[in-house]
Parts: C-alpha cells; sequence; structure tokens
C-alpha cells in the first residue's frame, strides 16, 4: 500500500471515529429528551441507539460523564448558531428584546439546559482534564461569539452582555430543574400543589426573570452615567465658583498692596513744600484745615 492510500484511509478513518462519535451525541441526546433527562441516561441504551457495539463506546468516551459533557459542549455550538439566526440583521435591539433573544434560543434547547445544571456539579469534575479543557475552549468560543452578536445587535454594551449570559444560564439550569420534577415530586405536587407552584412553564418564566434582569443592568448603568454627570455639574459649579471667589481674593488683596505702596510713597515725599503764589509778596502754604 503506497503512502497516499495509507494516509487516504487513515483521513476515511478520523472521518468515521467523527461520525460515530457525533452519532452517540446524537443518541445521548434523543434519549434524555424521551427520558425527561439527562439524570436517566446509561450507556448500554445510548450505544445501541447510535448502532455500535455496547463496549464500542469506550473508543470514543472514557465515561458517561465525559459524553455528556462533550454533549454540553455542542450545546454551546447549537446556542450560538440559534442566537445568530434569532438576532439575523437586526439592531438597536431594547435590553428587554436582548433578553428575549436569549430566553426563545435558550428555551429551544432543552437537553442543554438540563445540561447546564450538571455540568458544574459533576460532569466537568468527574471528565479527565483533557476533555474538561475541550469542553472549557468550546464552550468560551461560543460565550463570546454569542456576547459580539448580541453587541452588534442590541443597545446593551458589551460588559453588560457579558454579566448577562451568566445569568441567563444559571436561570435556565435552575428554572428547568424546577420545571421538570422527577416522578417522586411530581407525585408529591398533586398531593400538595402549593408546594409545586414554582413548576410553572419554563418558557414564560425564563423569559420574564431575564428581561427583569437584562433592564437591571441597563437601568444600573443609566443611574451610573447620570451620578457621573451630576457630580461633574457639581463639580464645574464648585470649580467655576472657587476660581470666582480666588480672583476677587486677588484682586482685593492687589487693591490693597496698591494703596499701601501708595501711602507709603506719599510717607517718604514728606510736607509740601511752599509754593509760589501769582501776586507779588505773597506765599501760599498748605496749612492743615484744623488751623484755618
Amino acid at each position: 500500500m503506497s503512502y497516499a492510500q495509507v494516509m487516504q484511509q487513515r483521513a476515511r478513518s478520523a472521518r468515521d471515529k467523527a461520525r460515530r462519535a457525533e452519532d452517540l451525541l446524537t443518541a445521548a441526546e434523543s434519549l434524555a429528551l424521551e427520558l425527561g433527562g439527562v439524570r436517566y441516561i446509561t450507556l448500554t441504551p445510548v450505544t445501541e441507539r447510535a448502532g455500535l457495539h455496547r463496549t464500542g463506546i469506550r473508543r470514543y468516551y472514557a465515561s458517561k460523564e465525559e459524553l455528556l459533557l462533550e454533549l454540553a459542549g455542542r450545546g454551546w455550538n447549537q446556542w450560538r448558531d440559534a442566537v445568530k439566526a434569532e438576532a439575523g440583521d437586526r439592531t438597536g435591539l431594547t435590553p428587554a428584546q436582548t433578553a428575549a433573544v436569549l430566553s426563545k434560543t435558550l428555551a429551544s434547547l432543552p437537553v442543554f439546559c438540563d445540561l447546564l445544571t450538571h455540568v458544574p456539579l459533576t460532569l466537568e469534575g468527574d471528565a479527565g482534564i483533557e476533555r474538561a479543557r475541550r469542553y472549557k475552549t468550546s464552550s468560551f468560543a461560543a460565550h463570546d461569539e454569542i456576547v459580539a452578536v448580541l453587541d452588534h445587535a442590541s443597545t446593551m454594551t458589551a460588559g453588560q452582555l457579558t454579566e448577562l449570559l451568566p445569568a441567563a444560564t444559571a436561570l435556565a439550569a435552575y428554572f428547568w430543574q424546577e420545571a421538570h420534577p422527577t416522578p417522586t415530586l411530581a407525585a408529591l405536587y398533586e398531593q400538595v400543589p402549593r408546594w409545586g407552584r414554582n413548576a410553572l412553564d419554563f418558557g414564560p418564566r425564563l423569559d420574564a426573570l431575564l428581561k427583569a434582569t437584562a433592564a437591571g443592568f441597563a437601568g444600573a448603568a443609566a443611574r451610573e452615567r447620570t451620578s457621573r454627570s451630576e457630580e461633574l455639574k457639581i463639580f464645574s459649579r464648585t470649580t467655576c465658583g472657587a476660581s470666582l471667589s480666588a480672583r476677587r481674593l486677588a484682586g482685593g488683596a492687589r487693591a490693597r498692596a496698591q494703596a499701601s505702596r501708595s501711602i507709603g510713597q506719599l510717607m517718604q515725599r514728606g510736607p509740601p513744600r511752599p509754593r509760589p503764589s501769582s501776586l507779588p509778596g505773597t506765599v501760599i502754604t498748605s496749612t492743615p484745615l484744623s488751623r484755618r
């Protein structure tokens, strides 16, 4: 076999391996939807649905945690693509409209919302370091792309969007779990309905809370700008007033110094000398008024 044929076979093998790995992710996602959550997934049904031998999955993922962590990484990429499609060419989106883009796209990815709970709890810690590195790399890249897309489409700043995205994923993770109780909790809520009052529709709750959060970020920034503007006005008035007072004081000091110099000059000259009168034999002297 020639070198070209070997390389071609290796490339084909790499493509086949990537395809099978993707098939396993697709099988895991479909089972999670059918069973009601990723907590019910086991490896044997996943491999069977993907058409592999039950031991074949170990060639692609060392454990169920690695499989689900890879599925979460794919979820980030799916969310990024969904945000791009939802934002489209729009610009000038208000905070509420920006939040609606995030909530709508998250609600369209239920398995991803479910995984957002399990990633920090178990999946990242139980997976191998290289699998964890792969997840962090892909999730951070998708996060940054989402911020860039919304920074172009929204009136919110990049800094506000960077704060809004973690809030969106945290709310989605929590509300999804509440909206999809286990069979035990579902039976309990039937017995005591008021305990299940929070297990409402996932999408509307996420949308309402995310809009409030976005409005809070934007409102805080607006209040901060107003406060800074008022501070600048006060500073300007204070500075101008102080400058005017300083000029007045300086002017008064100059006037007093000039008067002091004039008095000193008069004292150095002494009394005025007699000056001749225009009439012969008459001498005019300066006599104080008190003596006249």
